[in-house]
C-alpha cells in the first residue's frame, strides 16, 4: 500500500502522538531512560502505520466493475450556478482581489457557455475544480503576449461567441484550479480529472475540422505553473520582463492532422478515466446546429 502525504490535521496528530510517547518516557527512572525512549519511538511509528493503514479515510483505486460509480463528473457545458461555485474556489485559492468578479465571469459565460469546464465531486456534492479557457481573437492573444492587454481585459469583443467556435484559431487558457479544501489524495485525483477534461476539450476542437491549427497561450505566475506548462508542451515565448506585465507568457501550437491531442498523454489518462465520468462532455456536440 502506498501511504499518501499527511494533511495538516494528520501532521498535527503525528507530532502530538510522538510528544505524548516521549513525555511518558521521561517519567521512567534514569537507568531505564534510553530503553524507554526507544520503546516510545517504536510505539509511535507502529501507531502511525496502523492509523494510515486502517483508519485514515483514503479512497482506493481498484478494478472497476459494472456496479462502480465514478466519483467525479465533468460538466461541459456547465450551468451558471456552477460558474459561481467555480469562482468561489478561485477566491479562496487566490484572494478575492485577484479573481475576476462574478458578474464579469458570468457575462463571458453568457456570451459563450464553452469558456469553462467544471468538475463535480459526487462524494462531497459540490463543484471542486474548473478550467477556464477562452477562444479569443488573434489581436487579444498577440496583445497578451506583448503586454498590451491584461488578463482581466477579456470581454465580449475579444472572446468568440459560441456560434463562432467553428472558426476558432486562438485559445487562451486562463487557469486550472482545484478546491484547496480537498485532502491531498483527493486533490491529486481531481487534478488528474481536469487534465483529462483539458485534453478531451482540445481533441473535440481539433476533430471539428481536419486541417485545424490552434495557437494556445497561457500565463505562468509561479515556478510551479511554468513547470506544469512546460510539461504539457508549452514553450516560454516572452518573460514578464519583456512583456512589462506580471507573468511569463507561454505558447504552443497543435495541428489536427498530427492526430489527437491526447495521444501523447496516454499514461496520465489511465487513472482519471477510471474515476471520472465524461458522459456529459462526450455527448455534447461542439458545433451542432441544435
Amino acid at each position: 500500500m502506498k501511504l499518501e502525504r499527511p494533511t495538516l490535521p494528520e501532521l498535527g496528530f503525528i507530532v502530538s502522538l510522538i510528544g505524548v510517547f516521549l513525555g511518558a518516557a521521561t517519567l521512567v527512572p534514569d537507568y531505564y531512560r534510553l530503553e524507554a525512549v526507544v520503546a516510545a519511538l517504536v510505539a509511535s511509528v507502529l501507531t502511525i502505520y496502523l492509523y494510515f493503514r486502517y483508519l485514515s479515510p483514503r479512497p482506493s483505486i481498484g478494478p472497476i466493475d459494472e456496479g462502480y460509480e465514478k466519483r467525479f463528473l465533468i460538466k461541459f457545458p456547465c450551468s451558471e450556478s456552477e460558474i459561481v461555485e467555480a469562482n468561489e474556489i478561485a477566491k479562496r485559492c487566490f484572494g478575492k482581489r485577484n479573481v475576476t468578479p462574478d458578474e464579469h465571469f458570468l457575462g463571458l459565460y453568457r456570451h459563450n457557455r464553452l469558456v469553462a469546464v467544471t468538475l463535480y465531486d459526487k462524494q462531497n456534492k459540490r463543484t471542486v475544480g474548473y478550467i477556464d479557457l477562452y477562444p479569443v481573437t488573434k489581436d487579444y492573444l498577440d496583445g497578451l503576449r506583448d503586454g498590451r492587454y491584461y488578463e482581466d481585459e477579456l470581454n465580449n469583443s475579444n472572446v468568440l461567441s459560441e456560434s463562432e467556435m467553428a472558426s476558432v484559431e486562438f485559445i487562451y487558457v486562463a487557469g486550472i484550479v482545484v478546491d484547496d479544501r480537498l485532502k491531498s489524495f483527493d486533490r491529486s485525483q481531481a487534478s488528474a480529472c481536469l487534465l483529462l477534461a483539458y485534453i478531451k476539450y482540445f481533441d473535440m476542437v481539433l476533430c471539428s475540422q481536419p486541417e485545424r491549427k490552434l495557437r494556445i497561450g497561457a500565463l505562468a505566475y509561479t515556478p510551479d505553473g511554468a513547470r506544469l506548462l512546460r510539461k504539457n508542451g508549452f514553450v516560454l515565448t516572452k518573460a514578464q520582463g519583456e512583456r512589462g506585465r506580471k507573468g511569463d507568457y507561454f505558447e504552443r501550437t497543435i495541428h489536427a492532422k498530427r492526430g489527437t491531442f491526447g495521444a501523447g498523454h496516454r499514461r496520465e489518462l489511465r487513472l482519471p478515466e477510471t474515476i471520472c465520468d465524461l458522459s456529459i462532455m462526450e455527448h455534447f456536440r461542439l458545433f451542432s446546429s441544435g
